[in-house]
């Protein structure tokens, strides 16, 4: 039971503070706010920036998609090495023009290893091209991802997978060992090659 309620409350912080950075991300770069950069922009991500802000905004923001349905238990407990359980979080709108999907799966065991799906739906394509370029600049030990969704990059000291899809951004996260841990090589290299799988099941859902 204890483990149980660590692990609600875990997920419940990683969404609630993943949606507010976006949140605070989009009013910033509205704001015209800068910062000194971490990171490179490669070419195929200006690519695909420059595609989502030509693509227009929408009136509203849509629904986000159930993050539960882009990736199984089996894949999740695959990055992790154990068997999961899984967590699930309600679509809602996040506020600002975003709404917010998430699902979390816990080990079974009750260690710390966790796998966490979020899916951010933006009504301003502008926003999320500048969120998602000031979130790759300002992170260290970034990789672009080619061949995955419109735009990808990993963060390999969070475990994280970001991906650009329509309008939407999808981000994978991998605790493998413990909270603030970056997952091994190998676990890095399975989540980018699952990568792909999960942007084309969004890219369905969002049809």
């Amino acid at each position: 039971m204890v483990a149980s309620h660590r692990n609600l409350s875990t997920r419940s912080v990683l969404l609630t503070a993943v949606a507010a950075t976006l949140l605070a991300l989009a009013v910033t770069s509205c704001r015209g706010g800068s910062s000194t950069p971490k990171g490179t922009q490669g070419p195929g991500l200006d690519a695909a920036i420059a595609t989502q802000v030509a693509s227009g905004d929408a009136a509203t923001v849509g629904v986000a998609p159930d993050a539960c349905a882009l990736l199984t238990a089996d894949e999740a407990g695959a990055l992790v090495g154990e068997a999961v359980r899984k967590e699930t979080g309600e679509g809602q709108p996040a506020g600002g023009g975003i709404s917010h999907s998430g699902c979390f799966y816990a080990a079974a065991s009750g260690s710390s290893k966790s796998v966490n799906v979020e899916v951010n739906r933006f009504a301003s394509r502008s926003d999320l091209a500048a969120s998602f370029r000031r979130v790759r600049m300002l992170s260290s030990g970034v990789e672009d991802v080619p061949g995955v969704g419109e735009g990808a990059f990993y963060v390999s000291a969070l475990g994280r997978l970001n991906v650009l899809v329509k309008d939407s951004w999808l981000i994978i996260s991998v605790v493998e060992r413990q909270p603030g841990a970056a997952p091994s090589g190998a676990t890095g290299a399975a989540l980018k090659a699952l990568g792909s799988k999960t942007a084309n099941r969004l890219q369905d859902s969002l049809r």
